[in-house]
């Protein structure tokens, strides 16, 4: 994740957020960065956020005969990555800004009390994937020693996101 081109330098920096939209529960997230001073560099990020687990029988969509049947479970995946430029300002601060894209698939477990649908009763089907376009941008800070801070903001989850990394 980090171009290895001489004379510049680079940092790797682990991330978390806590998405507002599209996906649920905390996220975490690894970028690289590479910069030299004044001059144009690049980043690439990833971030990934999975909450809940769906069990039982699969279906592709959702059965006729489950009209009525209580959702019990939602699990849902969802996976980012940027791409873009970075900008260093001197010895302590960087800034990155990017584009990308973001997707989520979702799943829902239902219960059939009759047990039509599944032999234990949880049958899951799948809800849906929904793909957009990801903006992403934020700094970077030296706080000594080669630690940098990461503090940005991705669109696609509508959050915040900090990070601790190093830089060399």
């Amino acid at each position: 994740m980090v171009l290895p081109v001489p004379g510049g330098e680079q940092a790797a920096v682990f991330q978390v957020f806590e998405p507002k939209s599209r996906v649920e529960d905390t996220g975490i997230g690894l970028s690289g960065y590479w910069f030299r001073d004044q001059q144009l560099g690049v980043f690439l990020q990833l971030q990934a956020a999975f909450s809940g687990t769906v069990s039982g029988v699969e279906y592709q969509s959702l059965p006729v005969s489950s009209t009525g049947d209580p959702v019990t479970a939602r699990e849902q995946h969802g996976l980012t990555i940027a791409v873009g430029p970075t900008w260093k300002f001197n010895e302590h601060v960087a800034v990155y800004g990017g584009l990308g894209v973001g997707s989520v698939s979702r799943w829902e477990e239902r219960f059939d009390g009759d047990l039509l649908l599944s032999p234990t009763g949880y049958y899951h089907n799948d809800a849906g994937t929904s793909s957009d376009l990801h903006l992403t941008f934020g700094s970077l800070i030296r706080i000594g020693d080669g630690w940098v801070i990461d503090a940005g903001y991705g669109t696609f989850s509508e959050s915040v996101h900090v990070g601790l990394g190093y830089s060399y």
